[in-house]
Order: C-alpha cells, then structure tokens, then sequence
C-alpha cells in the first residue's frame, strides 16, 4: 500500500514523473500509472490502489481537467476525504472541484526548498498522519532529464507494473522443469525446497519476483522467450521488429493458458539515460503491446535494469543493441488441462458426465465464442432440461473474471459471453422467451485467486434456473 496515488493525464507524464520523484526524495511512497484508457480504467488494480492510498494527489493541467478519467479518480479521492488538489497549469478547474482549496505549483521549478511546495508536503504529511517532512538542500532532479515517451502509442511503465525482476547472468544454466501434477489450490513449482536469502534493496525485489515466475505452473510445450532490441536511446519499437519477435511467440501458445510471463527491460551503458527509466519505458512499452496481442493483464510482470545488467560488456562508448533489449519469457499450461482443472475447481468432475450438477461454461482469455466439448455437452443438457421442463426460464449470466479488464469493458464482455451462449440454446430449439442474459462485474467471480486455473474458472458463463410464475 503507497502512501499517496498520483492522478494525472497521459500527455503530462514527464510532469507528473518529476512531481512522483519530488514526493518520495521527501520519503513518501507513491503509486501512480501513466496511461488510463477506456478499457483499462478504473480496473482492481488501480480502484485497489487508490482506496489504499491514505492521500490522493490530482495534478491540475489543461489536459486533466478535460479527462473523466481524472476526473473519475479526483471524485474517488473527494469521496474519500483524502483528495489533495495540486494546480500544476493554469486552468479552470471543472465546477465540482472549483470550490476545493488546491496548492499552487504552476510555476514551480522543482526546487524542494520553495515555500509552496512545503506547504504541499505538510499537507500531504497531514493526510498520512506522518511527521512533517524536512526541506532538503536542493531540488532532488535537474531539470530536462527525462526520457522521452514511447513511440507507439504506450507509455512507460504501463498500468502500475513497475515491479523489479531479476535478470540471471548470461551463463547461468536454464532449468528444465517437469511437467508438474496440476492442482488448482496448489500451482507446481520447479523452486529448490530452500531458496538462498533475499539480498536487500531493490536486487533482492528484483529475485523475488523471478523466483515468483519460475514458481508458476507451466509445461515445456508452453514455455517460450523473444527478445526485441531498440534503436539508440529508443523507447519506440516499429511494427516489423515487434511482428519479427512476438509473432512466432504467440503462435507457440495459441493452445495454452499463460500462467506468467516476464518482461525485462535493459539499457547500453553508451546511452545517455542509461539508468532506469530508458529500461522502464522499453519494458513499459513491450508489455502494452503483450497486453494489446492478447496475453492477460493479470498474468504479466514488467521490470527494468539500467546499464549493470548488460549483455555484453563494451565501455560506456560503444552502442551495442544486443544491450538495447526487451527480453520476454513465458510460461503456461494447455489449454486443455487448464480448462479441466478449472472444471474441477468449479466442482465439475467431468463436464461430459450428464448425470452429475452443472451450472458453468468457461471460454478463452478475452473470447466469447464457444469453444470444446464440455461447453456443448453442458448446453445439450440444458436443451433437453428445457424441452422436458415448459415452465422453465433459463438465467444465463456472463463473467469476465480476473484477467484485467476495466468495468466497462468486463460488462461488455460478459454480455457477449451470456449471449453467446443463448444463441447456442436458441439453436438447438430453446425459445428465446424463455432465456434470459445477465453480465457480472470483474470482482464477482466464484475463485478468489488469480492463478492460470482460478483465471480460467473466472472466465465463465453461469446458467440457472427460475420457475415462470
């Protein structure tokens, strides 16, 4: 949980990064995202987020005031009496929030020590219960330092996935793990029974969360790795590299479930930014575009390494791309046993046994069609239910489940899942009159978990039954 949640637009990003980087030079935490879309908005993560955060700094411009999205996440933190208006541009403030007190830092510069933003840190402290912060000597970043956002359309960093991963030395030895025994209320892990301690800092989060990815279930005939390398001090990517790189990745799993993918950015020491960020933007922008190709929100992981992670080590004068790399790694489950497991999770032993309760039909990530035999082997039975039983009305309810979604588009996809499904019902002699669809939100899901299996059961279509009156 972050002390504060920085809203902002898009456009503004470089500066609400300088703002994000002031407020925790002052030893606040902070979480923020650098692209909120009509699909992606208001998802759990950022909804989570926000009701977590003791302080919900809205930072004014032109832009934001012209986005419901920030608009959206200011009224969340006015709801919550823990909103902190900053006026970063001049602008007129949308009539709901004119009436709040804001603190004035349009022309700020991002010196520490200035009067006004001191006053904005005591606030903040105020509204996290901490101490006043102490003004530093200097202003905690320079001015114009900041790397420049992603050329096709994504930003850096994208969606809160700024987790650190580690990335293993270049002559470590791959492990080949067995196909595991898949258990839905225990993933198989290819782990040692004792794992070496965390080192500290940011490195030991950084193994944290390759040791979370290697614990994933996964299957050898689903496992798979691309590599993309950026142009020189490039965050962009064009449309034949990434096709060149991902394409034949994502043809490898067209019949499996992802259960994890990693994604690790990387800089040159030749670079100019060759720290951080340049790598965080390089693995913002790869993980946009995973999401966009159809890989689960929930399932990815994005981090970054500067210059110390090299593949090739060459002197901070000469460019190498094989150091401009994003590198991807996958792993994940057929379809089949994943979709089998899930069955069982949801208490169908065997959607093919028609003797045995039934209620769920599940589908593939962001799919509403049909798919698999367990799906007409449950609907036939409904048929049959139906043409027996004419006081009947079948209540068809669609899930979007846990992948990622935003509202919005999770209503929407349920919606078309439920649909589906009645048409298929229709099809085989239900009348329409006596079916009726529903869509459930993204956090009304029968599995709590977010793992391959619980995310496949999420994704389902729930059918029940009502006596007409």
């Amino acid at each position: 949980m972050a002390d504060v949640f920085v809203s902002y637009k898009k456009e503004d990003r470089e500066l609400a990064q300088r703002v994000v980087e002031a407020i925790e030079t002052e030893g606040f935490t902070v979480w923020w995202d650098d692209d909120i879309t009509p699909r992606e908005s208001w998802d759990l993560l950022i909804e989570r987020e926000a009701d977590a955060a003791k302080a919900l700094v809205v930072l004014w411009t032109p832009k934001s005031v012209a986005s419901e999205w920030v608009r959206a996440e200011a009224k969340r933190g006015r709801d919550l009496s823990k909103l902190i208006p900053f006026m970063m541009q001049p602008c007129q403030l949308p009539l709901a929030f004119s009436m709040i007190q804001a603190a004035d830092l349009s022309d700020w510069n991002g010196d520490m020590t200035d009067a006004r933003w001191r006053k904005a840190m005591d606030w903040i402290a105020d509204q996290c219960g901490q101490a006043r912060p102490i003004a530093p000597a200097k202003p905690a970043f320079p001015r114009g330092t900041f790397w420049l956002p992603a050329t096709v359309g994504v930003t850096a960093a994208a969606l809160g996935w700024a987790a650190y991963t580690f990335w293993p030395k270049e002559t470590d030895t791959a492990r080949s793990p067995a196909t595991p025994v898949l258990d839905a209320s225990r993933p198989a892990t290819d782990s040692p029974a004792v794992e070496p301690p965390l080192p500290t800092g940011p490195l030991g989060e950084a193994e944290r969360a390759r040791r979370a990815f290697l614990d994933a279930p996964s299957n050898p005939a689903c496992e798979g790795e691309a590599a993309l390398y950026f142009d020189f001090e490039a965050v962009g990517i064009d449309e034949a590299t990434i096709g060149a790189s991902l394409d034949p990745l994502l043809e490898r799993l067209d019949e499996c479930e992802v259960s994890a993918v990693l994604v690790e950015g990387h800089a040159d020491a030749a670079e100019r930014n060759r720290g951080f960020d340049l790598a965080s933007a390089r693995s913002g922008t790869v993980a946009s575009l995973l999401v966009g190709s159809g890989l689960p929100k929930a399932a990815i992981a994005s981090a970054s390494f500067g210059s110390e992670r090299q593949a090739v080590k060459a002197g901070d004068d000469i460019r190498l791309a094989k150091n401009r790399r994003v590198v991807v790694r996958v792993r994940g489950l057929p379809r089949k046993e994943v979709t089998a497991a899930a069955y069982k999770a949801l208490g169908l032993l065997d959607p093919a046994d028609r003797s045995q309760p039934f209620s769920k039909i599940l589908f593939g990530f962001d799919r509403s069609r049909l798919e698999g035999p367990e799906a007409v082997a449950i609907l036939d039975t409904w048929g049959e239910i139906m043409a027996e039983n004419s006081d009947i009305v079948v209540v068809v309810t669609g899930s979007s489940g846990t992948d990622g979604a935003g509202r919005e588009y999770a209503f929407r996809l349920g919606e078309r899942r439920a649909q589906s499904v009645a048409d298929y019902l229709v099809s085989i002699g239900v009348e329409a009159s006596r079916i009726e669809t529903l869509a459930l939100g993204p956090d009304q899901n029968p599995l709590p978990g977010t793992d391959v299996v619980s995310r496949m059961a999420n994704r389902n279509v729930s059918l029940d039954k009502r006596r007409m009156p």
